[in-house]
């Protein structure tokens, strides 16, 4: 029967797959030996973590919905690893937001960097972060180049809507996030 639903509705198989493993762990010696459930199952384990306190669950885009993971997950608080979500970040012309895509349509745009920025918890006495404004070009070169010029070299406050507009055409965000977009959110309590 998998085999048909997966073929009808890809999206169903896999969630019908997952509720089956969280109520049998044994479901997959009853599932076909060349149905993706078997690659997705021995890839990764299902939770993170060796303490149940301390468990986090790992599910995968295609097999969670958005009204499972907001009463699942953000209504209670439950931090969750979703998987999968990579491809659909960004455009295919981005090139997966590539140094030479970034260069080439943002490059002269000034963006601050911090130089020597370290973790403050490492930093020796007399050693400051400094910050600068330069050319977007020029910052991505310089970590190309790696060296002394590039080590501790870190952008920071960069505000895409502000500084880089156009960057957004390129940026998808997927649909688990647009409840916290622009510091929205579906929980009351929450502060910014």
């Amino acid at each position: 029967v998998l085999p048909r639903i997966r073929d009808s509705d890809p999206a169903f198989a896999n969630a019908f797959v997952d509720v089956l493993q969280r109520l049998r762990k044994d479901v997959l010696r009853f599932i076909p030996d060349g149905d993706a459930s078997h690659a997705a199952a021995a890839a990764k384990p299902a939770l993170v973590g060796s303490c149940e306190s301390w468990q986090i669950p790992r599910r995968h885009a295609e097999t969670l919905s958005l009204a499972e993971f907001r009463r699942d997950f953000v209504r209670s608080g439950r931090p969750l690893i979703i998987e999968g979500l990579g491809p659909h970040l960004v455009s295919k012309q981005s090139c997966g937001l590539s140094r030479d895509f970034l260069s080439a349509h943002f490059g002269e745009k000034q963006v601050a960097v911090y130089r020597n920025f370290q973790d403050a918890r490492l930093r020796k006495a007399g050693d400051e972060d400094e910050a600068d404004l330069m050319r977007l070009s020029e910052a991505l070169g310089e970590l190309r180049k790696g060296g002394s010029s590039a080590e501790g070299l870190y952008l920071y406050d960069l505000s895409l809507p502000l500084q880089l507009p156009g960057l957004l055409e390129h940026i998808r965000l997927p649909r688990y996030f647009t409840h916290c977009y622009l510091q929205q959110t579906m929980r009351p309590n929450y502060k910014s």
